[in-house]
């Protein structure tokens, strides 16, 4: 069976070769604009960058981006770049192992040098991000302790501490969310949540502001990480832990809502 080749490109910025699909395009369109071109299909003459606003700014700085469109590159086509890499008000971390980011297809199948992706979500919140972690059986420490979560960069910017050991605590009969504290992100919530079927155990940071618990242990809790802020919710929010009664809950989207906003704000 003839084996599909999959296509490859260098980052201009750090010069690693990478799968195309694993890479962001820059395209010199028609009209002479530069542009990021994340779905690879637009007309005009391409580079390619790692989807890492340091790689953008060293190949600002080697002018190597200048270099492959044959024009002077201007300080607001920079700009409006790095704006475009930055545009993510939110990363929602759900049911995905630590691996999933540590271990790109190119590292795992090549060998190659990678950037750690868990770092560049730390240093996302560290320069005004957001990021919320949902609970499940590969986020925090996750079943048999195969999420990893405890030993990646993104522990750094989490308002509690992972486990090292499996975390599942399993409720068939259903447990309570309770709110422990008025908080903005929570507005308009009743003090009782509908029950879950399960949750991550964690134990919250000094620095965490937890404002719902299940039996006694972190449901929902903020921190705030240099500029940025994080967010843990320790349910799942679908099924199995997630039962149709919180699923179907008037409140459902009004609690998710509340929480984003507020990490956003």
């Amino acid at each position: 069976m003839k084996v599909k080749k999959i296509p490859q490109r260098s980052c201009i910025g750090c010069g690693t070769k990478k799968d195309k699909k694993d890479l962001i395009r820059i395209v010199r369109t028609p009209d002479g604009d530069i542009v990021l071109d994340r779905t690879g299909k637009k007309a005009g003459r391409g580079a390619y960058v790692c989807d890492d606003p340091s790689c953008i700014q060293k190949a600002f700085a080697s002018k190597s981006l200048e270099r492959a469109f044959d024009i002077p590159v201007s300080k607001e086509c920079k700009d409006a770049l790095l704006e475009e890499l930055k545009k993510y008000d939110c990363v929602v971390l759900s049911d995905i192992g630590a691996n999933t980011l540590l271990l790109p297809t190119a590292t795992f199948a090549r060998s190659e040098k990678m950037p750690d992706r868990t770092k560049v979500i730390r240093d996302y919140v560290l320069d005004g991000g957001a990021l919320l972690m949902v609970g499940g059986y590969l986020t925090f420490s996750g079943v048999d302790a195969k999420g990893e979560w405890h030993d990646a960069a993104v522990q750094e910017v989490l308002p509690v501490e992972v486990l090292t050991v499996d975390d599942r605590m399993e409720h068939c009969d259903g447990v309570i969310p309770v709110i422990v504290k008025e908080h903005e992100a929570l507005a308009g919530l009743p003090k009782e949540f509908p029950n879950v079927l399960g949750y991550n155990k964690t134990i919250a940071k000094p620095e965490a502001d937890v404002v719902a618990t299940v039996e006694g242990d972190p449901f929902i809790a903020f921190a705030d990480y240099g500029k940025g802020r994080s967010g843990v919710f320790t349910s799942d929010f679908a099924p199995h832990w997630a039962p149709p009664e919180f699923c179907e809950w008037e409140k459902y989207n009004q609690l998710f809502k509340g929480i984003i906003d507020y990490l956003t704000k």
